[in-house]
């Protein structure tokens, strides 16, 4: 996640366009995501919801970390 962060804010810092989109294919969420299309247009839902449920639980635990590091934004 570091890593595809570090390239995605290379990307916006530079403007380039290409570093952005690079930084999707070293992100850790990628299988699943993928996963998940292929299963959903294979018609295999059990391995669809495996896929998706995975990718909901990275997604929160990395949502939580963050909120837990950065803070929860004042209101």
């Amino acid at each position: 996640m570091l890593v595809a962060g570090i390239i995605a804010g290379l990307g916006v810092i530079t403007g380039n366009q290409i570093l952005i989109v690079g930084a999707k294919l070293v992100s850790p969420d990628l299988l699943p995501s993928c996963a998940t299309c292929v299963a959903l247009v294979g018609r295999q839902i059990g391995l669809a919801a495996r896929s998706f449920v995975t990718l909901l639980t990275f997604s929160g635990t990395v949502t939580l970390a963050l909120q837990r590091r950065i803070g929860s934004p004042s209101r």
